[in-house]
């Protein structure tokens, strides 16, 4: 790329991708541009009585190339050209497509992992318009793609390189840190997108005893969050607590008292996130539903208990794994009773992301499950 010089930014350590396998990742950064005064050929100069009108933008140019270690320095060369000049097209047209009158669009670019694709897709958005503004462009590019029809391209649900997991105070999709059990086995029925995961005696919060159903709640919210579904923040304990007393539920604050069905279900309802909610059922009775939530809805389950002569149990249920010829199933569990530190090798010694068996609804003895319902649309 003759005159254009690059600079590693940054290194990080492999990352581990959703359509499998682990990918090093590294930052360049377009330096400064060596004028070629010697290239120069001719100027073009039109004349036209149109009226027009002129606009300088900075682009924030943001493209992605994938490359092997042994792949010449040239062809790398060839590559990074060929995705910035396709990259400057997609803000050309996504410029012309929202401009209106004087208002001119910053273009954006955003990196989705899609099903059945080893590397990522770019699109280009517009800033400052809603994701519902962008639903007929998503439509276009779900019948480009050939995508089902459920969210893939929303901006929320973009790729988060680990620069960006830096940038926020929580882990994101805990379970991409532990294997899947044997596909050869058994058929995966996952959750579909990203999650945060809120835990016990975070932020210096002494909530081990009472606290993992609140923790649920801000899981299930993080997921509509980072889904596009809603655009306010995760809500802190203390704010789900506000929450519950603007809607009359005064008596139900005293520190130390586990949440009920109902005040999960209003301080879901405040954010607009429906629910089915199954009755109490006993652990002989493991849920055969679930594979259908997740292959329609794919949204994160809560699960709790509350025996007499037992401490209560709270977690969030993110996958199953089925075998129908051997009629076994497990189940993917996150604990938000877990109290220790953000540490993804902690978490998975203290099995607070795992996938169980039979021996987890045993456990549970009695228990009931709420299942978020997808809102509609891509």
């Amino acid at each position: 790329m003759n005159g254009w010089l690059f600079k590693m930014d940054s290194l990080f350590d492999p990352q581990p991708m959703r359509s499998g396998g682990m990918k090093k990742i590294i930052n360049l950064q377009v330096q400064f541009e060596m004028t070629r005064p010697e290239l120069a050929r001719r100027f073009v100069i039109q004349y036209g009585n149109m009226a027009q009108s002129h606009y300088k933008l900075t682009l924030p140019v943001d493209a992605i190339v994938s490359a092997n270690p042994e792949d010449p320095w040239g062809n790398l060369q060839d590559q990074i050209l060929a995705v910035v000049t396709e990259q400057i097209t997609a803000m050309d047209k996504c410029i012309q497509r929202y401009t209106k009158g004087k208002t001119v669009p910053k273009p954006q670019a955003y990196h989705f992992e899609l099903p059945q694709k080893t590397t990522l897709t770019t699109v280009v958005y517009p800033a400052g318009i809603s994701e519902e503004s962008l639903e007929p462009q998503r439509k276009e590019l779900h019948t480009e793609f050939g995508l089902i029809n459920m969210p893939f391209l929303r901006r929320p649900m973009a790729f988060r390189f680990p620069s960006d997991e830096l940038a926020t105070n929580y882990l994101i999709n805990v379970h991409q840190y532990i294997p899947p059990p044997d596909p050869e086995e058994f058929k995966l029925y996952l959750l579909h997108g990203s999650y945060a995961f809120y835990h016990c005696m975070q932020n210096h919060e002494n909530d081990s005893d009472w606290g993992a159903l609140y923790h649920c709640l801000q899981v299930v919210i993080s997921w509509f969050n980072y889904q596009g579904y809603i655009d306010r923040p995760v809500p802190t304990i203390a704010e789900i607590q506000q929450i519950l007393k603007n809607q009359q539920f005064d008596k139900a604050m005293a520190v130390g008292e586990w949440l009920n069905v109902e005040h999960m279900k209003a301080a879901l309802r405040n954010f607009r996130i429906s629910n089915t909610i199954t009755d109490i059922r006993s652990k002989a009775e493991e849920p055969r539903d679930l594979v259908s939530h997740f292959r329609h809805h794919a949204t994160p389950i809560l699960i709790w208990n509350k025996v007499i002569f037992s401490k209560p149990k709270a977690y969030i249920l993110l996958g199953m794994a089925e075998n129908q010829k051997t009629d076994t199933r497990k189940v993917l569990t996150l604990s938000t009773m877990y109290t220790g530190a953000d540490d993804p090798a902690k978490i998975i010694e203290e099995a607070a992301v795992s996938w169980k068996g039979k021996e987890f609804w045993d456990e549970m003895e009695l228990f009931s499950l709420m299942m978020p319902q997808r809102p509609s649309g891509v």
